[in-house]
């Protein structure tokens, strides 16, 4: 089963390149890369997304506490 975190992150990137999406997050593309193949943490990613996309702030908010939700259960 694909992480939300992830999962959501591969739904904004949607057509960009990963270079083009690392720059609207404000990282670099070697470090979305890392995160894409589960080998770094996402919450820097989703931070970048809560700047680009404030409107969907609910969405990203909640894949951001997801896992600590699940942690404390």
């Amino acid at each position: 089963m694909l992480d939300a975190r992830l999962a959501l992150l591969i739904e904004f990137k949607g057509e960009r390149t990963q270079s083009e999406f690392a720059n609207l997050l404000g990282i670099d593309q070697s470090t979305l890369s890392l995160i894409l193949a589960g080998k770094r943490g996402s919450n820097i990613a989703l931070m970048g997304l809560l700047r680009a996309f404030p409107d969907r702030a609910k969405e990203i908010a909640t894949a951001l506490t997801e896992r600590e939700t699940q942690e404390v259960a």
